[in-house]
């Protein structure tokens, strides 16, 4: 007795596809049975028996994620295929979510559609348990957290589900940023195919958790997140990692690593943990150089929570926007960034933006940025493995000099002293009511 299979998609073309394909299949044979949208879907899943449903996602009516929710209720332990020419990551978190069997995308090939039928008509799809389910889709959702790497950012919800997926759990979280030295006669700059290459290099070396993206348009930096204890382990990798890349495919890198604090973890898709890390480890790969090839930090996530941005509050006309601002200035507060610049980020003009600051805050944008570049350094002379040149460029000062000035008059102590009064216990606050020139 043949087997009934629904077939699910809005297109005639891709219906009449698919039952080509299956009824060309070896074997017994399947009788398919076709749907136009979601409801017609439902219809037939109540009619009688089904083997297996391939449901296309985008359906007018009820798409293929309601379907797909609706079919678990009516039949449990029938085996879905979401087949889609939308390639969009929350669709595949969707099928993890729904426990879909496959998930294709568009246009899927005969041995594709074939493969994906024998996955979940086996035994293996069965036992929802089982190793080898969900192999496409979690494949899939790789591609897409690199392709975030590779832009600076990372859906943290996805991150999490992918490292469930493969069975390993929580963990603090490693963040690297390798950056190509400049340019010389004797050291030639390198195209994108010398970053993928150490994209995957990095991968293989680094576990299972590991994940690399490599930013092909600048064309100078591979992001790479990875399951750690921020531990020594971590360094010696990075710095094998390093050797490798100079050996195996003569690309010189800078590298940047920054962990979580113990007890916190990626967050979600706009990046507040994710940025910071990633941030820190950008500007670290951008600090090192000659025999130092890395640095490595472990940066507070909790910078919001203290100094001028915690205690700032703007209500009333353009307060959102001035506060917003002032977040974006804490995000930012490591690049040259100007007036123009963050006028242009928050859609409203230098002017106005001044005005704004000045009525919500009582200072200028410098006086702000500088406030905020203060706190952040507060943090970072905490790590006594950052000389105090390093912490000033972290935070956007090229003169080290000028900006020991500018640490002093902010909080009465120089860099190192504030260093020293941290280490034994002593307050490390700037005094209030300063101002900070910039």
């Amino acid at each position: 007795m043949s087997q009934r299979i629904l077939v699910a998609d809005d297109e005639e073309l891709e219906r009449r596809a698919l039952r080509r394909i299956l009824g060309e299949a070896p074997g017994p044979g399947y009788e398919v049975v076709e749907a136009r949208n979601g409801i017609e879907a439902l219809e037939a899943a109540r009619a009688g028996p089904l083997a297996l449903a391939f449901l296309d996602i985008r359906m007018p009516g009820r798409d293929g994620i309601e379907t797909a929710r609706c079919l678990r209720e009516l039949r449990p332990d029938l085996p879905i295929v979401f087949l889609t020419a939308h390639d969009r990551f929350e669709y595949a978190r969707e099928a993890l979510r729904i426990h879909v069997e496959d998930f294709l995308l568009k246009p899927a090939s005969a041995e594709e559609v074939l493969a994906a039928v024998d996955k979940a008509l086996g035994a293996e799809a069965r036992n929802p348990e089982a190793g080898g389910r969900l192999e496409s889709a979690a494949a899939w959702l790789a591609e897409e957290l690199r392709a975030g790497l590779a832009r600076g950012r990372l859906d943290g919800e996805g991150y999490r589900r992918w490292l469930a997926l493969k069975g390993l759990g929580p963990a603090p979280t490693a963040v690297l940023a390798f950056r190509r030295r400049a340019a010389t006669e004797e050291r030639p700059a390198l195209g994108s195919m010398g970053l993928g290459a150490f994209a995957s290099l990095a991968e293989r070396n680094l576990g299972g958790s590991a994940l690399a993206g490599a930013d092909f348009e600048e064309g100078a930096c591979v992001h790479l997140l990875a399951a750690g204890d921020s531990g020594e382990k971590e360094r010696e990798a990075v710095d094998r990692l390093l050797e490798e890349a100079r050996g195996q495919l003569g690309l010189e890198l800078l590298a940047g690593l920054a962990f979580c604090p113990e007890g916190e973890g990626v967050e979600d898709g706009t990046g507040s943990a994710f940025e910071i890390l990633l941030g820190a480890a950008r500007r670290a790969a951008a600090l090192a150089g000659g025999g130092r090839g890395l640095i490595a930090l472990q940066p507070s996530l909790r910078a919001k929570d203290q100094g001028f941005l915690k205690g700032a509050r703007a209500e009333g006309p353009g307060g959102r926007t001035a506060y917003r601002a002032l977040e974006l200035m804490d995000e930012l507060h490591a690049e040259d960034l100007s007036l123009d610049a963050l006028a242009a980020l928050v859609g409203v003009s230098p002017s106005h933006l001044s005005r704004l600051l000045g009525r919500h805050f009582g200072l200028g944008f410098a006086e702000c940025l500088a406030r905020l570049r203060i706190d952040n350094a507060r943090i970072l002379l905490g790590d006594e493995a950052l000389s105090v040149k390093e912490v000033a460029a972290l935070v956007g000062f090229h003169d080290p000099a000028y900006f020991s000035r500018v640490f002093r008059k902010a909080t009465g102590r120089s860099p190192n002293e504030h260093r020293r009064l941290a280490r034994g216990g002593g307050e490390t606050g700037a005094p209030s009511g300063e101002e900070v020139g910039s």
